[in-house]
């Protein structure tokens, strides 16, 4: 099977105590998660999931992250 999408999601902590957080803040290093997709040739959605909050700016705050890591690793 492929995977054909992916969510973003950072959190303080591994299951079963923990709390959201934005996806440059918690205690999984999402710059190695992009660089691990780009290196099997991953061709997928990449998407926001939880963020702290609920209010637009802090979607276009994880939205702008996730663009910003596309872009650094050339796509």
């Amino acid at each position: 099977g492929h995977i054909h999408q992916v969510h973003f999601r950072n959190t303080s902590s591994p299951l079963p105590s923990f709390h959201e957080t934005f996806p440059d803040n918690g205690y999984v290093d999402l710059v190695e998660v992009m660089r691990a997709l780009v290196d099997v040739g991953f061709n997928g959605i990449v998407v926001p999931d939880h963020v702290p909050g609920d209010g637009r700016i802090e979607e276009a705050y994880t939205f702008g992250y996730i663009r910003a890591l596309i872009q650094a690793f050339g796509g």
